[in-house]
């Protein structure tokens, strides 16, 4: 056992954390503490292998000892909780936390569960519980209810069954675990409720991290070990068919068993098409997604606005002409104010695609492998006769940025930690991230620097006038699977008709059981004082630990605008509204047919690790720009162009040429 680990059985975490506050309180200019005791937190959440109740409780003491010190109560809150959405969407940030306990076997009939739960959560909610914000108890209670009786959803007659139905999904819940709840046997009144109403007994073989990948590729290996389903988004599904693994789903999708569905098909025919395999054949279904997605949540530049105005800059940048002026006087104009001109780093990046975004004013599509489509025809952008100049003026004005010292000098490599102290700590002033990470930065920032403000930038014109966002298309590549061992996929299907396609069953699976998490008032959706209040750091994770996330959903506005736009300022919305008339569609999800996969796997494994070494050598200096076109020839000679070729197959067959 570590030292760590006996100290938290001691008690000794609080003061050895408020010791190592203290050191930096004294000895560190207030503007660059903010950082540093985050990285003091994140030093000790490493050491330890696990965060035990006993050290919580050890926490929050001291919390509530100290809690006169904003910059105490913020970090031990960044300890505890790993807030937001950044700890989620950043694997390299781990809070390693409570050792699952393994799944005990059921001995009750499954209804009977799902109704007691429900019956004690209504209880709990009616005897001294919190009201919810705009509701009594009372109200509350009645509105977390379960509907048992025969009744119909579009054509979809409910219960599907009634208890002898049991189905086992295999999914990762690493968002979860990263907060001490696991699907596996923590409770959700919202699955409960969906267990109770559609009669099938849903249990769940969920994992974190890796060792989901891990999990799920031995039991497709051994075929032996197969759920009922599963979730993936990077299962070769026509090589998985042509196995026997998972089940062609196209003769069960009818008006019979999916009604709600064969609606939803018929609104959008594009999902219809890009879940068909060459053949007909139809292997996973969307598992979630919404056409209202980039309204709210894009990949897009921010800079610190302060900072401009700091520097006499009071126009937002609109060129890549205006940024690089912008970062510049970041570096030479002491933006945070603290005497140090030399502590800025102009513009951050946390990962090594975090300049990608900029190529977007060259015409390219990096969030797309760097495939882009132009008047129907697919080309690669390093390569082609279209792109290929745009993409060598891209990596020259790079190189230009990164000799000038403008961009973090690990530009090429992973260092999220690192760089979101930086970030918090006011030492950087612009980067490239999801629209959610500006009110993050913002809230977290506020106590310490309280004139702080990021936000969201149009995209740049670049000098051959292109301009864009490369956002993801309505449904991602993200597949909700039905293998061969299922012996009831009818009322699997059934049950996915329910929880994607039916307003009742996509409420409960995306924003928990009314009453509890949110209520309709003049038919809209208001979240309740338990989500809008919550003790993880973003609207969007309290939804998640009180939802699981389990099920496949079709998220509709009422979500998106409750819990991402309930995140987002008017200003920022409007931001959004303007830069959408630049938005570009990544390259379409199209399942391969297995000789184009074998391909595609053949050839694209050592052109993107060339192509990849190459890209950071131009912008880092260690190979001259002089010897592009020699780097296009050997992607040339490694077989690009017989990989474009497939990918315009593939784009043919999604546009139906």
């Amino acid at each position: 056992m570590n030292q760590w680990k006996k100290e938290v059985s001691c008690g000794a975490v609080g003061k050895r954390y408020t010791k190592a506050i203290e050191d930096i309180r004294t000895e560190t200019p207030r503007k660059k503490r903010n950082g540093q005791a985050r990285m003091v937190i994140l030093k000790n959440a490493k050491n330890s292998l696990f965060l035990n109740s006993k050290t919580a409780d050890v926490l929050k003491a001291h919390k509530r000892e100290r809690k006169s010190e904003s910059l105490i109560e913020k970090n031990i809150d960044l300890f505890l909780l790993s807030q937001s959405a950044i700890f989620s969407k950043q694997p390299r940030i781990v809070f390693t936390t409570i050792r699952r306990k393994k799944m005990k076997k059921r001995t009750r009939k499954f209804v009977a569960g799902a109704l007691s739960a429900l019956m004690a959560a209504t209880l709990l909610s009616g005897c001294g519980a919190p009201a919810t914000s705009g509701t009594s108890s009372q109200a509350a209670s009645q509105s977390v209810s379960v509907n048992t009786g025969t009744r119909d959803l579009g054509g979809l007659t409910l219960p599907i069954a009634n208890g002898d139905v049991s189905i086992t999904i295999m999914r990762s819940d690493g968002s979860l675990t990263e907060r001490g709840k696991s699907l596996n046997d923590s409770t959700f009144a919202s699955i409960d409720a969906i267990r109770a109403n559609t009669g099938i007994d849903v249990q769940f073989k969920a994992y974190s991290g890796d060792a989901y990948n891990d999990a799920l590729n031995t039991a497709l290996a051994s075929g032996s070990e197969l759920p009922d389903v599963f979730v993936s988004g990077n299962a070769d599904l026509t090589k998985l068919a042509k196995d026997g693994i998972v089940a062609n789903l196209k003769d069960y999708i009818n008006e019979e068993n999916t009604p709600n569905l064969m609606r939803f098909f018929e609104k959008y025919p594009e999902v219809y098409g890009a879940i068909t395999a060459p053949g007909g054949g139809i292997y996973g279904l969307p598992n979630r997604m919404s056409p209202y997605d980039a309204e709210y949540s894009a990949l897009v530049l921010g800079y610190r606005k302060d900072w401009a105005e700091n520097v006499g800059i009071t126009e937002a940048p609109q060129t890549i002409e205006d940024w690089y002026n912008m970062l510049v006087a970041f570096r030479d104009g002491d933006p945070n104010g603290n005497g140090d001109t030399e502590d800025e780093i102009p513009f951050v990046c946390s990962h090594y695609n975090k300049i990608y975004n900029f190529s977007l004013a060259y015409g390219m599509s990096p969030w797309s492998n760097w495939f882009s489509v132009i008047d129907d025809k697919v080309c690669y952008d390093f390569t082609s006769e279209e792109n290929s100049e745009k993409a060598k003026a891209y990596l020259t004005e790079m190189n230009k940025w990164y000799k000038e010292g403008l961009l973090d000098p690990d530009i090429n490599i992973d260092h999220g930690d690192k760089a979101e102290a930086m970030l918090l700590g006011n030492q950087g002033g612009a980067e490239a991230n999801w629209t959610s990470y500006w009110p993050y930065y913002n809230s977290q920032m506020a106590a310490d620097f309280g004139d702080v403000e990021w936000v969201t930038a149009m995209p740049p014109e670049g000098p051959f006038g292109d301009r864009a966002y490369e956002n993801y298309p309505p449904y991602n590549n993200e597949r909700w699977i039905i293998t061969t061992a299922n012996e009831h996929i009818v009322e699997t299907l059934k049950l996915y008709d329910y929880v994607f396609a039916t307003e009742e069953g996509y409420m409960l699976a995306t924003l928990g059981v009314e009453g509890d998490t949110y209520t309709i008032e003049n038919g809209e959706v208001k979240l309740t004082d338990k989500i809008i209040n919550n003790e993880y750091g973003s609207i969007s994770a309290a939804i998640a630990m009180e939802t699981g996330e389990a099920f496949p959903a079709m998220l509709e506005r009422g979500y998106m605008e409750s819990v991402l736009g309930s995140e987002l300022s008017d200003s920022e919305k409007q931001t959004l509204a303007d830069a959408s008339q630049y938005y570009r569609t990544m390259f379409p999800n199209v399942i391969a047919t297995q000789e184009e996969s074998d391909l595609i796997s053949t050839k694209m494994t050592d052109i993107q690790t060339y192509q990849q070494e190459m890209f950071y050598k131009f912008i880092l200096g260690d190979e001259s720009l002089d010897n592009y076109d020699a780097f296009v020839e050997q992607l040339k000679s490694m077989g690009i162009d017989e990989v474009v070729a497939v990918k315009q197959a593939q784009y043919d067959r999604f546009i139906g040429k």
